[in-house]
């Protein structure tokens, strides 16, 4: 997983109803990654409103990126890639395998991207 995030310049981070007990892990993983983190409908009670399709079988599939590198984690591995193409399905909890992201994944340190998403109000 790391080999597809690592050389990502932009990286987004959505996570759905499997990510619930996950949240102290989505914050530190978006903040190594300069990610933004935004949410399924099913999601949002775990993150705040204003925070890689984590534990989402995100079902609006004409809003997700077409074009776009997509790696998706979801303990159901008959949903990896049911709603987008993604380069990347793993089948697993969402928690430990953050963490074991966590862990391998190289921080970055340009800000530019989550700055921008960061500051884009929606409504």
């Amino acid at each position: 997983m790391t080999r597809r995030i690592d050389p990502a310049d932009n990286v987004v981070i959505m996570c759905g109803g499997g990510c619930r007990g996950a949240a102290d892990v989505l914050r530190a993983l978006s903040d190594r990654l300069k990610a933004p983190l935004i949410h399924s409908v099913k999601g949002k009670e775990i993150m705040p409103y204003d925070e890689l399709m984590v534990g989402t079988d995100y079902p609006y599939s004409n809003f997700l990126p077409s074009k776009e590198t997509i790696v998706q984690v979801d303990e159901r591995p008959q949903v990896l890639g049911r709603r987008a193409p993604t380069v990347l399905g793993v089948a697993g909890s969402a928690r430990p395998t953050l963490k074991l992201l966590l862990d391998q994944v190289a921080a970055k340190n340009n800000t530019r991207f989550w700055d921008k998403v960061g500051t884009t109000k929606v409504g």
